[in-house]
């Protein structure tokens, strides 16, 4: 080795033994200013009732900044050290939430995390960004998020465009494993949780006992995502932002898909919009039961699978429609299953669907509308006290399919009606071919009226 190649070989070791102890002296540095802290405050953590320790993250409540900053170290220091349980300090906590769509802002959870508000108050700065998030949960998993209040900036906020309509009070992206409990969230420009992802599809999502109310577009809204429960919540008072409903599953584009969603045990009640519930877009396996609903359950150009059962309706109707030509073969709306639910003053309605049972329902002062293909309705029971042209009314699903069968059986119509029309053996049914008899096929048996 020449002297030259000698030389540069000490340069090297020298240089790397300079970079080790300026690494060895931060490190020390930082060990040193850590234990300064906790003797000045005490642990940043406690041990065995997971409280964070304000005064050693400094996290002053009025502060937005370092309210921020403070609580994301806390949960920084949580994960580095293996705390799987960490509890804020009971106060009001105003905090900044500002960024772009898909960038981490607001309070930024990390996986295996339980992070329990104590009944605290988290209040996003008011701002004039489109785009805002008071938690941000993206790119983790194994987090819960319970116990508190989220409000947002709608009173105070600038709106810069009517496009405003972005802030959040939770958001959820490209997560797993992940829980929402016992959260109020109100006062949002946008809605109260949402769930969709940038590269991984979001899945076993739970949100439960939530109270979301007063937010501008929606209560929860689920663009992309998997294994989804949403129940016992109550969401209502959703006025300002197209669409204004409780809850809204629509993808955007081909890329995102909604599968196996389960809404169930919820009262969700006063919207801006028609429809307290949306399901629309490549869409899979929807089960809606057991709910409280004022105003219309949509189900519109979705794939299949989707069950709506048991469900207690005010005020709105069950709409299940297609509005695709049956000449795109590959996209029908199939298997729309409705049974067991009560609807007051509202309708079932069918169109461009096929393979469904409507089944077992009471509608009070309501009717069934059908333009659809292979579909039975058996055992449900139309009351009213109204006047009803007709119980139901069938129409051909489309020239473009061979036939279109419609089958009923065993239902019962109660009430004082006119326009009587005497079809088969039962009244009230309405069937309109025009030119297209052969395209329908109905079979009308064992049917029953009352006056």
């Amino acid at each position: 080795m020449n002297k030259k190649k000698i030389k540069i070989f000490f340069m090297f070791l020298i240089i790397c033994a300079l970079l080790l102890g300026i690494i060895f002296n931060l490190q020390t540095i930082q060990n040193i200013m850590k234990e300064i802290r906790i003797k000045q405050f005490g642990e940043p953590i406690d041990k065995s009732t997971g409280l964070i320790n304000n005064k050693y993250f400094d996290i002053q409540p009025q502060n937005s900044k370092k309210v921020t900053n403070g609580i994301n170290k806390a949960i920084e220091y949580a994960e580095e050290n293996n705390i799987s349980y960490i509890k804020l300090q009971r106060d009001t906590y105003l905090i900044d939430s500002v960024g772009l769509m898909d960038e981490e802002k607001g309070i930024i959870m990390k996986s295996n995390i339980e992070f329990d508000l104590d009944g605290s108050k988290l209040i996003v700065k008011e701002n004039n960004s489109p785009y805002y998030s008071a938690i941000t949960i993206q790119n983790v998993n194994n987090v819960i998020i319970k116990n508190g209040t989220i409000v947002g900036d709608k009173e105070k906020h600038t709106f810069v465009t009517e496009n405003d309509q972005w802030g959040f009070g939770i958001s959820i992206k490209d997560s797993y494993d992940i829980e929402v409990n016992n959260i109020q969230i109100c006062d949002m420009i946008g809605d109260g949780i949402y769930i969709s992802k940038i590269k991984e599809n979001p899945y076993n999502i739970r949100i439960s006992n939530c109270n979301i109310f007063e937010t501008m577009r929606q209560g929860i809204s689920i663009i992309s995502g998997e294994r989804i429960e949403i129940y016992n919540n109550e969401i209502h008072d959703i006025y300002g932002k197209n669409p204004q409903s409780a809850i809204d599953l629509e993808s955007n584009d081909s890329t995102q898909n909604i599968n196996n969603v389960e809404i169930y045990s919820n009262k969700l009640y006063n919207f801006g919009g028609t429809y307290a519930i949306k399901i629309q877009k490549n869409i899979y396996s929807v089960d809606v039961y057991n709910n409280e609903i004022n105003r219309s359950i949509l189900v519109y150009d979705a794939k299949e699978m989707v069950t709506i059962s048991h469900n207690n309706i005010k005020d709105g109707s069950i709409i299940a429609y297609s509005n695709n030509n049956f000449q795109n073969e590959g996209f029908v709306l199939n298997k729309v299953n409705i049974n067991n639910n009560i609807i007051e003053n509202g309708s079932v309605e069918l169109t461009r669907v096929i393979n469904s049972c409507i089944e077992k329902n009471i509608l009070n002062n309501s009717y069934i509308n059908i333009n659809a293909s292979s579909c039975a309705f058996a055992n449900n029971v139309l009351k009213t006290s109204s006047v009803l042209s007709y119980a139901y009314n069938i129409d051909y699903i489309s020239y473009y399919r061979n036939v279109s069968e419609v089958y009923l059986y065993n239902n019962t119509v109660e009430g004082l009606y006119t326009s009587k029309e005497k079809l088969c053996d039962s009244y009230l049914v309405k069937i309109h071919q025009d030119d297209y008899d052969g395209y329908l096929k109905y079979k009308i048996e064992n049917n029953f009226v009352t006056d």
